[in-house]
């Protein structure tokens, strides 16, 4: 379980002072990935090798409003198939669940292709 504390930006607090839906999967992704990284290549550097990681599917539930502040995210990648892993990820107000996500995710050739998991990312994620 990987998990890092962020101050949500106070431009993406809307009207009704929350936090703009559009943003939750914004603050997601930087945590799913800055954890990636942590297995050897950043996204970035996957994508100059010529595999683009991909999102197939993204689940966000709202359970309690985000006003502003200091929240905690925590991400958790868990291999699904040959060809996708994971991402279960929540949001922590204060130690309690305010959101939580679900991404599924797999690897392509960046050229065209047949959807894989990296091999390098098996000891890393598993079932």
């Amino acid at each position: 379980m990987y998990s890092k504390k962020i101050n949500i930006d106070p431009k993406h607090i809307d009207c009704q002072k929350i936090l703009d839906n559009t943003h939750y999967s914004y603050y997601y992704e930087l945590v799913r990935h800055e954890h990636f990284s942590q297995f050897g290549k950043t996204v970035e550097e996957l994508a100059d090798e010529g595999v683009n990681a991909v999102l197939l599917d993204e689940h966000i539930r709202f359970k309690k409003a985000i006003t502003g502040g200091e929240v905690e995210i925590t991400n958790k990648f868990t291999k699904l198939s040959k060809i996708k892993f994971v991402a279960d990820q929540e949001i922590l107000i204060d130690g309690k669940v305010a959101s939580t996500n679900r991404c599924e995710i797999t690897c392509v050739p960046a050229k065209g292709g047949r959807p894989f998991f990296p091999e390098y990312l098996e000891k890393f994620i598993k079932e």
